[in-house]
């Protein structure tokens, strides 16, 4: 399809992971209604050093996967890093990136990540599985906000990290529920802090008028539910 794949030594190829991430940029694209990239070079490593080192980076901040040693980055006229073989070439998540990335521009902190959550989960989590870490999550955190995870540092390092990526993606969901694709695109034009972000959140799920803490605990449950 439109996407060639370069391989590290000692990474393995899988042609049906292959062809599914093909068909799924051009399946992406087609809900956002956007012309999906006409090429993609993905380069598949054995972990994010490996990857960052193709940049020529010896040193740098982990800003996906953070601990973990494994991520994915995209983005940059046609090119992802996949670094994380138990995803290998399906990386979903770094695919919804590239595959919208050029006509879908973030104008906050949520929508970018939110939408690739949405579609295509995180590290090697389904959306579904994300929701049910989220829920887990809320559950051994009582006392944990929606702000505390969209404002500042998430508390409890990368697990934090993964709920607030769930969480981004929840929101989205809900947006899409509550004003299908086009409300979906209206919120990525939204320019907000991630302060503002939080009051903003009820007028764009409508949930106006609820305590929004308890919103957001009831909407993880939903969605796990269904």
């Amino acid at each position: 399809g439109r996407i060639t794949f370069w391989y590290a030594p000692g990474q393995h190829q899988s042609r049906e992971k292959a062809q599914h991430a093909s068909k799924f940029v051009d399946s992406v694209a087609h809900i956002f209604g956007v012309a999906p990239p006409p090429h993609i070079d993905a380069y598949l490593t054995g972990s994010i050093d490996d990857g960052e080192r193709l940049l020529g980076l010896d040193f740098f901040p982990e800003n996906s996967g953070p601990g973990t040693g494994f991520g994915g980055r995209g983005g940059w006229a046609g090119m992802m890093l996949l670094s994380d073989p138990r995803v290998g070439e399906a990386y979903l998540h770094e695919l919804v990136h590239v595959a919208v990335g050029r006509n879908l521009v973030s104008r906050n902190s949520l929508f970018a990540e939110g939408i690739a959550v949405w579609v295509g989960g995180s590290e090697n989590r389904s959306p579904k599985d994300m929701y049910a870490f989220l829920l887990a999550f809320q559950r051994s955190h009582p006392k944990v906000s929606l702000s505390d995870l969209l404002v500042g540092t998430p508390p409890d390092g990368h697990a934090g990290v993964l709920a607030l990526y769930a969480t981004r993606g929840l929101i989205i969901d809900s947006i899409y529920r509550h004003s299908g694709i086009e409300g979906v695109k209206q919120f990525g034009r939204v320019e907000a802090s991630e302060e503002e972000m939080v009051k903003l959140v009820p007028s764009l799920v409508g949930a106006n008028g609820q305590d929004i803490n308890a919103w957001w605990r009831a909407e993880t449950q939903r969605v796990v539910n269904h």
